[in-house]
């Protein structure tokens, strides 16, 4: 059956070959042009799709070659190096068999010329350069340490620093004061306690104001930084006056934090913001604005209403003219500011004053921030009068003593003076400059009341 099959399939090749020539001879010239056409079509594009692979694979062989190349040219090298080396390789090694050969036919010669013997001193170590040695480095290294300490803590370490570097006297050293629970008035110490320890730096202070030589009945306070306890002071220092039958005045001008109002709970009351913005006479919008404390001689103008221009307000002709009804009304005026470098309203304000008291805290103000506080004062032609060193601590061995018996060093503590709890306690300011004593404003003419 499978060789039948064959037969088949041979009989019908040969019958197709048959078939198909009788078809070609069937067909004209003008049914075979196309047909030839698009045979030999079809081999130009075979022909040219193969030129295309062979100039690629040139192209390969041709980048393969430069590779080779480089290669060859590297391999050169090496060759030519291990061809150098070999050589040098053996050129020592005839250098060595030489030398050795040498030896073996030579002989050395060896006699003591001179005895050796030890002598009368070590030669090392040197213990007098050791010494010498020993000391330098130990004092340039307690030197450097000191250097280092007194860049990490700039912070003034006595009374002398603070009048030597600012170049102003230091009034009074204010003692840390105890914490009292009560508020208002009553927790001022010149009220609770006037004859405690603590009480009497703000009698010196007020002692200090008046042989200055300086007319300083209109006072101003302030300090470097917030919660350095200048407005603490301050109302003390009222007290004080209040209580030697001055009678005082107190303004509060920090207009931007008023911690003196908070203090003899006013903050609910009219003040100097609304005699700033009033077009009353003077002497009638003071009069509305003046408030009793319950302490004799001692009165109170509170900041008022916080207004959105401060120092705007401060400089403006209403604040000359409140000055000067307070003056011919009162003995001692004060003028609670805000810190110098916080805002220019201190400045602005001392200008039309007898001077400016600066409260420093010797154990938080940084000398720096202090020096740079007291080129404020000097560029805006502010008096200093002289300085407050506020919270004063126990410690005998910081360099501020303190007189009465008592060794009181810097420090400082959370004492309750009345504040709100979310304010920063009140603390001293330092001050820095050293040039302050050569400004000298303007004299001031005054008006007194007969």
């Amino acid at each position: 059956e499978l060789q039948q099959s064959i037969v088949n399939a041979q009989q019908y090749v040969a019958s197709y070959h048959a078939r198909l020539n009788e078809r070609l001879a069937a067909q004209n010239g003008c049914d075979l042009g196309p047909l030839l056409v698009n045979m030999l079509s079809q081999r130009v594009y075979e022909a040219q799709q193969h030129e295309r692979e062979l100039l690629q694979e040139f192209a390969a062989a041709e980048t393969e070659a430069v590779a080779l190349n480089d290669r060859m040219a590297e391999l050169q090298i090496a060759e030519n190096e291990l061809q150098r080396q070999r050589s040098l390789h053996e050129s020592l090694l005839n250098r060595i068999s030489n030398v050795d050969l040498n030896q073996n036919h030579s002989s050395t010669r060896v006699a003591v010329v001179t005895e050796p013997h030890a002598g009368e001193k070590p030669v090392s170590p040197r213990r007098s350069m050791v010494a010498a040695l020993s000391l330098i480095a130990g004092l340039g290294l307690g030197l450097g340490v000191v250097y280092v300490l007194d860049l990490i803590d700039d912070r003034f370490r006595s009374p002398e620093e603070i009048r030597e570097q600012l170049g102003a006297p230091v009034l009074a050293m204010v003692r840390k004061l105890p914490q009292r629970a009560a508020a208002g008035v009553a927790s001022l110490q010149m009220q609770a306690a006037p004859e405690a320890v603590e009480s009497e730096s703000f009698r010196t202070l007020r002692a200090a104001l008046a042989f200055t030589g300086q007319d300083l009945e209109r006072v101003a306070i302030t300090s470097s930084q917030p919660g350095d306890g200048k407005t603490t002071v301050l109302a003390n220092l009222a007290v004080a006056y209040a209580q030697a039958g001055k009678r005082t005045l107190v303004i509060d001008a920090d207009l931007r934090r008023p911690g003196l109002t908070r203090l003899f709970e006013m903050r609910a009351q009219d003040g100097l913001s609304n005699v700033l913005r009033s077009s009353e006479e003077i002497s009638a919008a003071a009069a509305t604005v003046v408030h009793t404390v319950g302490i004799d001689n001692l009165d109170i103008i509170p900041s008022g209403p916080r207004p959105s221009d401060p120092a705007e307000l401060l400089s403006g002709r209403r604040m000359q003219e409140l000055i000067a009804w307070a003056e011919q009304h009162y003995d001692q005026v004060f003028v609670d500011c805000p810190p110098i470098l916080a805002a220019s309203d201190a400045a602005i304000v001392a200008r039309l004053l007898d001077g400016i008291m600066l409260v420093v805290n010797p154990e938080l103000n940084h000398r720096r921030i202090v020096l740079r506080a007291a080129e404020n004062l000097l560029a805006m032609r502010v008096r200093l009068a002289g300085v407050v060193a506020n919270r004063i601590g126990d410690d005998r061995n910081n360099g501020y003593g303190y007189g009465y018996g008592y060794g009181y060093g810097y420090g400082y503590g959370k004492s309750a003076y009345g504040l709100d709890e979310d304010e920063p306690e009140e603390e001293s300011h330092d001050e820095e400059p050293a040039i302050l004593s050569a400004v000298e404003p303007a004299p001031i003419h005054r008006r007194r009341a007969a």
